[in-house]
């Protein structure tokens, strides 16, 4: 197994990627606020080996809240209700963004009795998927189902854990190698031999994660790029085509659908909305439904960028 070791600053681009402002005290373990050591730091957080690793569930933020996890209807208006931690009960997933809708009530508060047409309803109206998006990814046959979107993986891959009567638990879907997979951006990976992957938050890690934007302003596709570049580079075994693309896929799908649409064409979050939704599973303060539909094309634009900075990296030699 690899280790940030290998990473080679004089032989690297330059990636300034330390939020503005920031101190040590924001990112444990750091003693100067380097490219280097920010690049080092979730590397070693990649592999398992840097200090302070405990986990929290996902939106663990102090705040009032109720809800009523009530039954979901079709052709039904979705709101989102206050933020709400989930409880010991509460069944969540390997993903931040189906996460973030249960602690908003929008699909039930409970994570359970999940139906794809809750699903494919929520996704449609709350997120804004483009219908010919949700039939490619939603009605092919499970072998090809998990593409280069993680979340709507989740739709695809309940095939896996339907009970009779057509339901799941969002916590089925963290079924080790169907949908979830290593190198998850602020999950642990799954410890050897475990049927399930660990779906709290790593706190720590996702700060760190927070800390690879270059300006400190915005997380991008080329920052997801660099961390992608760190998660996979410690790999004993690299992730296979299917869930390569679905972890490639799945921060540009968070940005579409929770983000902005930059000049390039690239979608992007700010920072503390980046760190709304992955870190506490919670909508961005003052969210509101991308006004258009978000397609395939759209979010491609994304990936490519993403890809081509990791590649970029692998390029010099770093993986």
């Amino acid at each position: 197994m690899s280790t940030f070791t290998k990473y080679t600053p004089t032989s690297a681009p330059s990636f300034g990627i330390l939020p503005v402002g920031a101190t040590s005290s924001a990112f444990p373990g750091m003693q100067h606020q380097s490219p280097r050591d920010a690049h080092c730091m979730y590397a070693q957080f990649s592999a398992g080996s840097a200090p302070g690793m405990g986990a929290g569930h996902g939106g663990q933020q102090p705040q009032q809240g109720t809800g009523t996890g009530s039954k979901r209807l079709k052709n039904v208006h979705y709101v989102a209700k206050e933020w709400r931690a989930p409880t010991a009960s509460d069944s969540r997933s390997p993903c931040p963004g189906i996460n973030t809708l249960a602690n908003h009530d929008i699909l039930p508060r409970s994570g359970r009795n999940i139906t794809h047409a809750m699903l494919v309803d929520i996704f449609e109206k709350f997120l804004h998927l483009d219908e010919p998006v949700l039939v490619s990814l939603l009605c092919l046959p499970v072998p090809k189902i998990l593409t280069f979107l993680s979340a709507i993986g989740v739709a695809n891959a309940s095939n896996f854990f339907l009970r009779a009567d057509g339901t799941f638990d969002l916590h089925d879907a963290a079924q080790h190698g169907i949908v979830e997979h290593d190198a998850s951006l602020v999950h642990d990976d799954t410890p050897p031999g475990e049927k399930f992957a660990p779906v709290d938050t790593n706190m720590t890690k996702a700060e760190l994660l927070l800390g690879l934007s270059a300006d400190g302003v915005l997380m991008t596709a080329k920052d997801l790029g660099v961390a992608r570049y760190l998660l996979e580079r410690h790999l004993s075994t690299p992730l296979d085509a299917i869930h390569q693309m679905a972890a490639n896929g799945e921060g540009p799908l968070a940005m579409s659908a929770f983000g902005f649409t930059q000049k390039d064409g690239t979608k992007a979050m700010k920072v503390n909305d980046f760190r709304n939704v992955f870190k506490f599973n919670r909508l961005p303060d003052g969210f509101k439904t991308y006004p258009k539909l978000i397609t395939g094309a759209d979010m491609n634009v994304t990936i490519a960028q993403l890809v081509a900075r990791k590649e970029e990296l692998i390029a010099f030699g770093q993986l």
